[in-house]
């Protein structure tokens, strides 16, 4: 009996050590609509549209646009972001797995779900995860989301449905990207709210981490920019700044690196003194550095789509009138009172994805060319 009580023990130690180690066989990854892996993705939120017949998603700020790797332009999901999707299946590899010992994360927002994040911090959202092999970097502008996995499951927060949002989920090996992404988050310093370290990870760099959730930083004038490549091989400029810089993220750091001139889409309200008009290349600047206004598209189930920029919080930039067709999905506005916020942008070249992002711009500030359309 003592002998068959003992192989029965062994047997449930083996089985638990099984299903706890079931979490580290998980695929740390930007997942697509139908829940399959994809070098990266990126959603494009509407606001609430009140034009829109009732009880549509428009009408209820759930509608959003969808482009991936593999299809990378955009399609317009029949389910809403309250619906099972490529941000649920993505974030769910943390929400199931927070507490895994082969996984860690952390999430981050100058608007936290719950805590007070002062303006010292960055103007930054986002979310990381990775194991010891590979991961995502989320970058979004939703404030209040997403919430502490170890306190509440998924859900998108009902508060957060007014605006037009950006997202940009991209995968990267952890072993040639992670170290960047560690140094970028240090230099930008953004308000981290919610965390993972297991002992066992050794990911490069991760002490930045945790310097920065404790406090530490650098108070010089700080600015970075590296190329990072996703697992798939595709390459993202990625920037960042701190608020000692004090300067534009757009016309004095992205810009003049990737010589282009760029349409910027991001929130432009609040006081007179802090609302950046846009900027004409000349004697004052190098590059245009162009409002966008109105946006709009074509839904072939609930009609058009028409929103202006007073409704959108997404921080995204195109080129225009130039060869490259570089996109830029980030954190910070385009206003005079973000010089002293920490933040930054991820940006790639996509001809297919850049054409798509054009063509739900209707029109733009006409101060450079005189022209409100997006002449390319």
């Amino acid at each position: 009996m003592n002998k068959l009580i003992l192989l029965l023990s062994i047997i449930v130690i083996i089985l638990i050590k099984s299903i706890d180690g079931s979490k580290s066989t998980t695929t740390i990854e930007c997942l697509n609509e139908d829940g399959e892996s994809v070098d990266w993705w990126v959603i494009q939120k509407q606001p609430v549209v009140s034009s829109m017949p009732e009880d549509t998603k428009y009408k209820l700020g759930l509608g959003y646009l969808y482009a991936d790797s593999k299809n990378p332009t955009w399609k317009i999901p029949s389910n809403t972001l309250n619906d099972t999707n490529s941000l649920v299946h993505t974030l769910n590899l943390i929400y199931d797995n927070y507490d895994s010992k082969e996984l860690a994360w952390f999430m981050y927002n100058d608007q936290p779900p719950t805590d007070e994040a002062d303006s010292d911090y960055a103007h930054s959202k986002g979310v990381v995860a990775f194991d010891k092999t590979q991961g995502f970097w989320l970058i979004h502008s939703v404030p209040r989301f997403p919430h502490d996995p170890k306190n509440e499951e998924y859900y998108f927060p009902k508060n957060e449905v007014n605006n037009g949002q950006s997202f940009l989920c991209v995968t990267y090996k952890a072993s040639s990207s992670f170290a960047d992404i560690a140094n970028k988050i240090y230099i930008n310093r953004p308000f981290i709210y919610a965390y993972n370290f297991p002992s066992n990870i050794d990911l490069p760099q991760l002490s930045l981490i945790q310097q920065t959730i404790k406090g530490e930083f650098d108070e010089s004038p700080r600015t970075d920019t590296t190329v990072l490549e996703s697992i798939g091989g595709n390459s993202f400029q990625v920037f960042a700044k701190n608020s000692a810089w004090d300067q534009d993220l757009y016309e004095d750091l992205i810009q003049p690196t990737l010589k282009q001139n760029m349409a910027v889409t991001s929130w432009r309200l609040g006081s007179k003194a802090s609302i950046m008009p846009t900027f004409c290349s000349g004697v004052n600047y190098t590059y245009d550095s162009i409002n966008t206004l109105t946006f709009t598209f074509d839904d072939p189930v609930e009609g058009t789509v028409n929103w202006k920029y007073t409704k959108d919080h997404s921080k995204y930039a195109l080129s225009i009138h130039e060869t490259d067709n570089y996109i830029c999905i980030g954190d910070v506005n385009r206003m005079y009172s973000q010089y002293k916020r920490g933040g930054g942008s991820a940006c790639f070249i996509n001809k297919s994805l850049w054409q798509s992002y054009v063509d739900i711009i209707q029109t733009i500030d006409p101060n450079c060319s005189g022209d409100t359309s997006f002449e390319l």
